[in-house]
């Protein structure tokens, strides 16, 4: 006689695909997962004492924090006692991640956003904690990825995923396999694998999908009271007119907060209690004040654009103190300074755009290599030659900079081709078509809809964002809309389908038992007129 055992005990996590069907998983072990990245740090290390200086100055280039780029360039010899606590910290965080899933995920979005702040302190912080979680999902999702590699390629949207992964990965190798392409490609296996279907794979039900969006909403409080108290911490928190915050740019503040700024409309919206709702539309419309302030107007039309979505759904009367948010931060902006006002209004009022000449570049290059593009180190090549690029790398452990296109698609087109780019709008496409079933469905509980309609937001925002910001394609450190970009789909598009299968069952059902309470009714008359 066979013995069947929990699924749960097993490590199963069956996904939902369609109808009835649905696919089980086998999560990692925490201790293979500690394991693995144990063997990968020490390999680092080995790698870093075997190579000297070259191998030291790019990873000190890839490092965003100056005291870690300061220790690899100058103590060798300090590299033995970076494994020792390396290692020793990578067993407390992992046993912390592994313990408070659900806290760690706050942490996680919130040093993401905060890993490029100007203030040391919180950089630091952000920094550290950032790049432990990267390190635990990356092994996470190697792991998992071994284990359930034929599962995830017999799965519709997951297969695209792969394929995505996949390319990146192909296109690096082509390229040579640089740093750069290789520490990109890991930092888009971790976002797409390791987070967005692995570790997040239990967002597939209403109460953990409601769970997460108020994780992402409680994160925007904090995120939130800090930026309202940058002028206390950073002398430079105006910068030509336009608020930027903890950051350098207005643009790198805006469009990341732009996310949270969302997230707090829906709270406010979605809370049921008066004066929690008071609080949270207060410091919704002071997030909103400070968007605007920024003078950004990509980030100002796309959560336009995401608050148009939450009032489809709410009905709130949301846009009328937008409305008086604009005209107290007008009055703001006066009482700080009338030159502020003035530079602000030519910002928003600007049609002029310098970025035509690096678009041409960039459309340029593409007509050169339009299925496998240059990879990510590769594009400087492309644009300055392979003997200059090399020497600069070589002797001073920098990539050249290149011009900013501003537009994440045709920069991702450049880097990872024609490919990568059909790959990407694919997964946008799918996830909006799905979106869209679900939202406009009849037979979708208002309850249901309100919950999804978050992450749909968040999506839009970032693939709105992107038209006018380079905000995947130029960087392989990992940003919040990296992360928006791996979860948000396969939520959209996984849990949608089970919200629509339900529906569609509910509705058979009650189509059924309406049809046979008319047959019964009939059977009746029928029966009388007999008698």
């Amino acid at each position: 006689m066979a013995i069947l055992l929990p699924k749960k005990k097993l490590g199963l996590q069956p996904v939902h695909v369609r109808g009835s069907e649905t696919i089980d998983f086998e999560q990692p072990n925490p201790g293979d997962v500690f394991m693995l990245a144990a063997f990968c740090w020490a390999c680092i290390c080995f790698f870093m004492v075997t190579f000297g200086q070259q191998l030291a100055r790019r990873a000190a280039r890839l490092s965003a924090s100056s005291d870690i780029r300061e220790l690899l360039l100058t103590e060798q010899t300090a590299i033995a006692g970076l494994m020792l606590v390396g290692i020793i910290g990578l067993a407390a965080s992992f046993w912390f991640f592994n313990r408070y899933k659900n806290l760690s995920i706050g942490m996680f979005i919130a040093a993401l956003t905060c890993a490029s702040a100007g203030y040391p302190l919180v950089h630091d912080v952000a920094f550290a904690v950032k790049y432990a979680m990267i390190t635990y999902l990356g092994a996470y999702g190697a792991i998992f990825f071994a284990k359930n590699i034929w599962q995830l390629l017999g799965a519709k949207f997951y297969r695209i995923y792969v394929c995505y992964v996949g390319w990146i990965a192909l296109v690096s190798v082509l390229n040579q396999g640089k740093i750069g392409d290789l520490w990109y490609t890991a930092t888009e296996f971790t976002f797409m694998i390791g987070i967005g279907i692995a570790w997040l794979m239990h967002v597939d039900n209403r109460d953990a999908l409601l769970r997460f969006n108020k994780i992402v909403c409680f994160v925007a409080i904090p995120i939130t009271f800090l930026n309202m108290l940058s002028p206390l911490l950073v002398d430079e928190y105006m910068m030509g007119g336009r608020f930027v915050s903890l950051y350098n740019r207005a643009t790198g503040f805006s469009t990341i907060y732009s996310i949270f700024v969302i997230s707090l409309f829906w709270l406010s919206m979605y809370e049921s209690k008066v004066n929690l709702r008071q609080f949270y539309i207060v410091l919704a419309l002071i997030a909103f004040g400070m968007i605007l302030l920024s003078g950004t107007r990509n980030a100002t039309v796309a959560t336009v654009a995401g608050l148009g979505a939450l009032w489809w759904v709410f009905r709130s009367r949301i846009f009328i103190y937008i409305g008086f948010v604009g005209i107290v931060g007008l009055l703001v902006q006066t009482i700080i300074g009338a030159e502020n006002v003035e530079m602000l209004t030519e910002r928003l009022q600007s049609t002029e755009n310098d970025r035509l000449g690096a678009w041409e570049l960039y459309a340029g290059l593409l007509l050169k290599s339009p299925v496998t593009g240059y990879g990510y180190e590769g594009l400087s090549v492309a644009v300055y030659g392979e003997t200059i690029a090399d020497l600069v790398a070589n002797y001073s452990g920098r990539r050249l900079k290149i011009p900013g296109v501003h537009n994440n698609y045709l920069g991702f087109a450049v880097r990872w081709g024609m490919v990568g780019l059909a790959l990407q709008l694919t997964i946008y496409y799918l996830a909006f078509r799905q979106a869209w079933k679900v939202i406009f469905s009849t037979r979708v509980s208002n309850e249901d809809k309100r919950i999804y309609i978050l992450p749909v937001t968040w999506l839009m925002l970032v693939a709105l964002e992107a038209i006018f910001e380079d905000t995947m394609s130029s960087t392989g450190r990992g940003t919040v809309h990296g992360v928006v970009y791996a979860v948000a789909p396969i939520i959209l598009y996984i849990y949608g389908a089970k919200l629509l299968d339900k529906a569609n069952e509910k509705f058979g059902a009650n189509t059924d038992q309406t049809v046979s309470i008319r047959r019964a009714g009939g059977n009746q008359e029928v029966a009388k007129k007999g008698v």
